[in-house]
């Protein structure tokens, strides 16, 4: 009885690993072809900046205790002056008064 169930067992994986196996072969690999992006050169130094700025905002509330509704709302803020661009190409959806939802136009 056991040695049927092993013999079961070890059927089942082969007809698995050769189905597997076959599909693999069939089917092959449909790699998409990509343009090379140019690549984009950035002031370290000015992005440092930017991320430490951003970083200055007290923008985490604890649950049940007050929102810091004021850093919220400085951090928006900053965030249309900073990333001018950015704000003006995507569109923004402001979420429970205070987080913010940007998605790229359709």
């Amino acid at each position: 009885m056991v040695r049927n169930v092993i013999f079961v067992f070890v059927f089942a994986l082969l007809l698995v690993t050769t189905l597997v196996f076959a599909r693999t072969f069939i089917f092959g690999i449909r790699q998409l072809s990509v343009e090379k992006v140019t690549e984009i050169s950035l002031d370290q130094h000015a992005k440092a900046k930017r991320l430490g700025e951003a970083l200055s905002f007290k923008t985490v509330s604890m649950a049940g205790g007050p929102r810091a509704t004021e850093e919220f709302l400085k951090f928006h803020e900053f965030l249309e002056t900073t990333y001018p661009r950015t704000h003006g190409e995507l569109t923004r959806e402001v979420v429970n008064d205070y987080s913010l939802l940007y998605d790229p136009p359709p």
